[in-house]
């Protein structure tokens, strides 16, 4: 029987509770999934417990935007380089620039501007627990912002495809 993505979802949530109780004195803790696009690791940071989260309103919430999040998940498991943003975002110019500068062919996936689609944006920031724009993917991997981008280049760390 497959089960549902909200539930999945739930499911990692408490493995997460669970982990982050008892080894408070860790700041990251791994876990094996069966979701390709979930992380492996879990960070400690604050979010809300299921069980302080009224039942009639979990799956209003497990719901939220979910097409948004799918829709990048689709695209991390597909390219190996996906920058998400938004129209008018400088940042996201410049991450984008830096990346073709260096060699890597880049997915942009971009979600209104400073004006519109606040509201489903606020579904990847929730996701990923990253605040701003872009989102930087890597193998699969959430990387930063062009600050962060541009950082790995300079260090060598993100190197020109073969």
């Amino acid at each position: 029987m497959l089960l549902s993505f909200q539930f999945r979802c739930l499911i990692y949530s408490f493995i997460e509770i669970l982990i982050n109780r008892q080894n408070k004195n860790n700041h990251i803790q791994s876990v094996d999934s069966p979701l390709p696009h979930f992380s492996r690791t879990f960070m400690n940071r604050p979010i809300l417990a299921a069980d302080h989260i009224h039942p009639a309103i979990r799956d209003t919430i497990a719901q939220h935007q979910q097409d948004i999040v799918t829709e990048v998940q689709q695209a991390v498991q597909q390219h190996a380089v996906v920058v998400v943003g938004m129209a008018q975002n400088p940042m996201v110019t410049k991450a984008r620039k830096a990346l073709a500068e260096a060699g890597f062919e880049v997915h942009y996936m971009e979600y209104g501007s400073y004006l519109s689609q606040w509201r489903r944006r606020n579904a990847l920031k929730m996701w990923t627990g990253w605040p701003t724009f872009p989102m930087v993917f890597i193998n699969q991997v959430l990387v930063g912002g062009a600050k962060d981008v541009k950082a790995l280049i300079a260090s060598g760390e993100l190197k020109k495809p073969a």
